[in-house]
């Protein structure tokens, strides 16, 4: 018997590179606990959900590799894990994941979310998808939760909403990838700009013609598909040979710059990416009164002297001493001590790349 209309779809196929060394390959950020909290970023995204949305009705999308992470940590049924047979960025594994649902409920309304971002204020989270899924549910349109922008952050996208809509809800005007300072600063001063989270909600009947429209080859490479779930972790039959067909493309890239019926939704529920190093000490709730946040080590094994501002990530069960450091990003793993300051995290990727070379792909 169908419970629920309402599903969730949870992206955690990414490998967060910009957290390495800790994220690594066999291990992305989405299956850390990187807010020291005792629960990994995938975990505290599923428990978000079960609140509201019946639990055969959460499914996470990731890749072979990480299925079986996937299963232990979230507590689902094998047959809410999805594997993808290759990474080709989001859009197809949204078209993928709606194909597969819309067999189960033609019905459905969706929420798609990342696997890997905080969200402090939960109850209000949970009132403005209810909002948004009611929204998606009498009309023919999708819809992206707006993060109402508290600083010019540069390393996000941003919505241009119209202003002048009349209810909560704004058709979008435009989308912008991580703008210049200046531009970012005018988007805020200007009232009409939000933070684009990533977070989509729609029906599966409004998606499958969006793609249709905008996205047509990525659409009907999906139409003969049908994959069924399983009560064992496999990729869905037939999936492969797709995957070898389709290009890698982004939602953004395939539907949503393109689409007419796409609304946004604002939201104050302190949201953040927890992108990169630097975000997660900003906005991490547990660090010390000198500002410093301490992760997988307890606090009885550090002596933080005359330091503030740092972020130490252990996962080795050994005294740590921090003295006179400031703004300063540690990471002590078993095969790599990095030392960094904080203000370097653009330039994760490229010293990333610098240990493989000299070290080799086990660092990957």
């Amino acid at each position: 018997m169908q419970l629920s209309n309402d599903y969730v779809f949870i992206m955690a196929g990414g490998l967060g590179t910009r957290f390495w060394p800790a994220s690594r390959h066999s291990l992305p950020k989405q299956f850390l606990d990187v807010l020291g909290v005792g629960q990994t970023l995938l975990q505290l995204t599923v428990k978000r959900f079960e609140a509201f949305i019946p639990k055969e009705n959460i499914f996470i999308v990731t890749s072979e590799e990480h299925g079986q992470l996937a299963l232990e940590q979230s507590g689902l049924a094998p047959q809410n894990i999805i594997m993808e047979p290759a990474r080709k960025n989001t859009a197809p594994c949204i078209a993928m994941g709606m194909r597969f649902l819309e067999q189960i409920n033609p019905q459905a309304r969706v929420i798609l979310a990342p696997s890997d971002h905080l969200i402090l204020n939960e109850a209000e989270f949970v009132k403005k998808l209810q909002e948004g899924l009611d929204f998606v549910g009498q009309n023919e349109a999708l819809l992206t939760l707006g993060i109402q922008p508290h600083y010019p952050n540069t390393g996000y996208g941003y919505i241009h909403f119209d202003a002048q809509a009349q209810g909560n809800i704004s058709k979008v005007k435009q989308f912008t990838e991580k703008p210049q300072l200046e531009k970012a600063k005018a988007f805020l001063a200007g009232g009409e700009h939000l933070w684009n989270a990533g977070i989509y909600l729609w029906s599966v009947q409004s998606i499958q013609k969006a793609l249709a429209k905008h996205s047509p080859s990525l659409y009907q490479a999906f139409q003969n598909y049908n994959g069924q779930l399983q009560n064992k972790l496999a990729i869905p039959q037939g999936s492969a040979a797709i995957y070898e067909q389709i290009e890698s493309i982004s939602i953004d890239y395939a539907v949503s710059e393109k689409a007419d019926n796409i609304y946004t939704l604002p939201a104050d529920i302190g949201w953040s990416d927890v992108g990169t190093w630097q975000a997660l000490q900003q906005v991490a709730p547990n660090k010390d009164e000198d500002n410093n946040l301490v992760l997988g080590l307890d606090k009885k094994q550090c002596q933080l002297s005359n330091s503030k501002n740092n972020l130490l990530y252990s996962s080795q069960n050994r005294p740590v001493i921090l003295y006179d450091l400031d703004n300063m990003l540690v990471v002590d793993e078993p095969q790599l001590l990095l030392l960094a300051p904080l203000s370097a995290e653009q330039h994760i990727k490229e010293i990333r790349q610098a240990a493989v070379d000299q070290w080799g792909e086990d660092l990957l």
